[in-house]
């Protein structure tokens, strides 16, 4: 005995299905969507897991060249977020409190030179070639305003979580990633 028919609409569908697969197929692979299933990824990352632990320094060395040429290693915060400690919004207020931290300090260096610097005497040092504008120290309040509010924002949190996340701003050393987190959640927000 042979196989029973199929009804019209079965054979429509069946017709569909394969000229989905056909269209789908003959994209570019970017555009493709047949990707791995979170089943298939785990599985892998079990395995490149077990990998990495059979041959330590082999791995570190090409998989730390690897995330090296990543777009984000560039920094403490961005390496964060790169083994998935730190959310995008995290990373970014942390590169805003390194940036800010670094030309609040340049700020502080110019403007107390220019300070201590005596007037009066013929040739006073570095004070002549530093920028004395309006312009220029009122950015340089602005930049001292936001620096006070994110040290603000720091203390508020707690004293663990101050020093976590000024230990990995200013010398780029980890600390608890979940203090790290948490005071760039409370900077992210403010």
């Amino acid at each position: 005995m042979g196989r029973p028919s199929r009804s019209p609409s079965e054979r429509r569908a069946r017709k569909r299905s394969r000229k989905h697969r056909t269209q789908e197929f003959a994209l570019p692979p970017e555009e493709r969507n047949d990707g791995p299933t979170s089943y298939t990824l785990d599985r892998r990352a079990e395995k490149l897991i077990q990998t990495i632990i059979h041959y330590p320094e082999l791995a570190a060395k090409s998989i730390g060249r690897d995330l090296a040429m990543q777009q984000f290693a560039g920094t403490i915060f961005g390496r964060l977020y790169m083994i998935g400690a730190i959310d995008n919004h995290e990373r970014i207020a942390g590169e805003k409190l390194v940036t800010t931290l670094k030309q609040y300090r340049q700020g502080m260096s110019r403007f107390s030179v220019v300070r201590a610097a005596n007037y009066e005497h013929v040739g006073g040092g570095s004070a002549s070639t530093e920028d004395l504008s309006a312009a220029a120290l009122k950015r340089f309040k602005r930049i001292q305003k936001k620096h006070d509010r994110l040290r603000w924002l720091l203390k508020w949190c707690g004293a663990d979580i101050e020093k976590a996340v000024m230990s990995a701003a200013d010398d780029d050393i980890l600390g608890n990633a979940t203090f790290i987190k948490r005071g760039l959640q409370v900077i992210s927000r403010g």
